[in-house]
């Protein structure tokens, strides 16, 4: 198989069951690269559009992995809805740390003896939440 250029990722489109073809290589992100863009009206009350790099998720990710921390024996218990910016921390920090992230659904989320039950047999050691959860 032959290797994609430097800093694309080569990928494959089967059309039919066991007949892959080669498709043009996908480009990788760079750091300067969009992440995500959020949607806030901030302390001005006027809507707008924040862009969030690849560089800042990757730099924020790495900070609250070493303060308040996550390692690898943890569990997080997702329970913001992917809506929000701050999932990106709920989903990608326990995977950088190589620990456990367990999704909660909006149901359960907003339940208090549904959490709590979800807290216990997911045995969560971290969960990231609202004063009012």
């Amino acid at each position: 198989a032959s290797q994609a250029p430097a800093g694309e990722m080569p990928h494959l489109l089967v059309d039919e069951p066991g007949a892959p073809r080669r498709l043009p290589p996908l480009p990788r992100a760079a750091p300067a690269h969009l992440a995500y863009v959020l949607y806030t009206s901030g302390s001005t009350g006027r809507p707008k559009g924040v862009q969030v790099s690849h560089a800042s998720l990757a730099n924020f990710l790495a900070s609250m992995r070493r303060q308040p921390g996550l390692t690898s024996a943890d569990v997080l218990l997702s329970v913001t809805t992917i809506a929000f910016d701050i999932a990106a921390l709920e989903i990608f920090l326990p995977l950088l740390a190589g620990a456990q992230v367990v999704l909660v659904d909006r149901g359960t989320a907003v339940d208090g003896e549904l959490l709590r039950g979800e807290l216990e047999r997911a045995g969560a050691t971290v969960l990231q939440a609202t004063p009012s959860t």
